[in-house]
């Protein structure tokens, strides 16, 4: 589905009211494991979050909008805009900062993967894709990094994404950059996205059958340019000649040590996988 930036970008306080009982009436029509059901992508903009939303109950390719927080001040109001299934999400749940918790390893983590990027030649002018998004571990660092609107982050959990566009995006002041969030399962993304220089896959196809790791590389070799980057920080779901099928290419491997783990429960260091796309698909 299209979105119309120029629209999304609107600098009008009352983009709201009827569009957020919209949206809350539809989310409450569904049980929050849902929800991905529900809201087929989302993304903030400037400082409007936007969920394409084909519920039955709601016009099919309906764009609902609800104001994200454009400051800090504003989290708590944005966030009673905010509704997983019927549940309400609370102001204290972004106070707490329980999406830092959300994963596996440190919120530090971000910090490494954002300084491995720069020694591998990242620039702002790059287009980056990041699966997996979650609530901006990673993308805390890169968006003020990158040129506006050259990040474009997809995750199926809608709590964390909520979190990075209500909580995290207010505090760090990111709007001015024009993140693109999107609530996505399936590697879809919407029209017009792309064509990406690089492509960060940070433990997501590794969690996925072959099946669906194969399909969702498929899709989004659509939306790679030429020469784009590949970064896994793990060996490739699909193996090094499963990808090399799919016309992407393996650089090297490089082994990262994260030293602020070390001694801790969870793994202090990586093998890193980098591939470059052969030729672009989108041209």
């Amino acid at each position: 589905m299209a979105f119309a930036t120029a629209d999304v970008t609107s600098a009008e306080n009352g983009i709201a009211s009827q569009s957020q009982r919209r949206h809350r009436t539809c989310l409450r029509q569904r049980n929050p494991s849902e929800v991905d059901e529900v809201c087929a992508h989302a993304y903030l903009v400037g400082d409007a979050a936007v969920f394409a939303n084909p519920d039955p109950a709601c016009r099919r390719g309906e764009v609902t909008r609800f104001t994200s927080a454009k400051t800090w001040n504003e989290i708590a109001r944005a966030a009673s805009d905010m509704k997983d299934g019927g549940e309400e999400i609370a102001v204290g749940e972004f106070l707490r900062e329980d999406h830092h918790r959300y994963y596996g390893r440190p919120w530090i983590l971000g910090r490494y993967y954002f300084d491995k990027l720069l020694s591998c030649g990242m620039k702002p002018s790059d287009r980056v894709l990041d699966l997996g998004c979650g609530a901006g571990r990673l993308g805390l660092w890169l968006i003020p990094y990158l040129e506006p609107g050259n990040y474009t982050g997809i995750d199926a959990h809608l709590r964390s994404l909520v979190a990075f566009s209500v909580y995290e995006a207010a505090m760090h002041a990111l709007a001015a950059k024009s993140p693109k969030l999107r609530l996505d399962e399936n590697f879809d993304l919407a029209e017009g996205d792309g064509p990406f220089d690089v492509l960060l896959d940070f433990f997501v196809t590794k969690h996925l059958t072959e099946a669906k790791a194969r399909l969702a590389y498929g899709k989004l070799a659509q939306r790679l340019a030429a020469g784009a980057k590949i970064f896994m920080p793990h060996a490739p779901r699909l193996g090094i000649d499963g990808m090399k099928e799919l016309g992407f290419s393996l650089d090297r491997t490089d082994t990262v040590h994260y030293p602020l783990l070390s001694g801790g429960a969870v793994a202090d260091t990586d093998t890193w996988h980098i591939f470059t796309v052969a030729q672009s698909v989108t041209s």
